[in-house]
């Protein structure tokens, strides 16, 4: 089986996160506003993969379903637990793991979750094999009619306009002062590019766009909700 992650990816997104004094807020805007389509129907058990500093699973828990929250970086994991510490009157279920960088698979049983949410991970798993490869796994953790939400930076993001095109999809990308060290990221040129990715092991049910040019900032994702073949 191939790998799930880009280890090259992870280790600068750690090295990052180790000695990070910043954090975010608000929850995904567009998972904010389709979260009752996604839960419906289902069961209550999430995975938020990619958790990052915990504010799609602050959000979550907040709509009473269970979640674990997961993710390669632990000092991220370790800020999502923190976090979830000083709320008061949680009722769901939570639960953490982190991902090993050099997996394979995900350390979940078949047909664990009713709904996996996976939002800014799936750019920066550097090619289209290692992405359909978690796809495949987030299929078998899926029950039967479990829901994916997932996103991917399209061709107006950062991840494009401040980029090398390595060509096939990829881009060699330097931050927006073009003077990082350089991450893969992979961008497919079309929603449709898109849709053909998850339509490999889910149905998509739901397809989408969001973007914004704010100052250097350049943000543009496709955005799919698929059900599990």
């Amino acid at each position: 089986m191939n790998k799930i992650t880009s280890p090259k990816v992870v280790e600068h997104y750690i090295k990052s996160h180790e000695n990070d004094t910043s954090d975010k807020t608000y929850p995904n805007l567009m998972l904010v506003r389709s979260f009752n389509f996604l839960m419906e129907n289902t069961g209550r058990k999430v995975l938020d993969y990619g958790c990052g500093y915990g504010c799609n699973t602050i959000f979550m828990l907040s709509k009473n379903v269970d979640v674990c929250y997961s993710d390669t970086s632990p000092y991220a994991v370790e800020k999502t637990a923190n976090k979830i510490k000083k709320i008061d009157n949680i009722e769901a279920l939570h639960f953490s793991k982190t991902i090993n960088i050099d997996a394979q698979e995900l350390p979940f049983d078949n047909e664990e979750f009713d709904v996996i949410v996976c939002t800014s991970v799936l750019s920066l798993l550097s090619n289209e094999e290692t992405i359909l490869s978690l796809l495949e796994e987030f299929s078998r953790i899926l029950k039967p009619g479990g829901k994916i939400y997932t996103d991917i930076n399209g061709i107006e993001s950062e991840f494009v306009f401040y980029s090398e095109d390595l060509g096939n999809n990829q881009y060699k990308y330097y931050g927006k002062d073009k003077k990082a060290n350089p991450l893969i990221a992979y961008c497919p040129k079309s929603i449709k590019d898109f849709s053909n990715i998850i339509n490999s092991y889910f149905d998509v049910l739901y397809l989408g766009s969001s973007q914004h040019s704010l100052f250097d900032f350049k943000e543009h994702e496709y955005i799919a909700i698929g059900q599990k073949k």
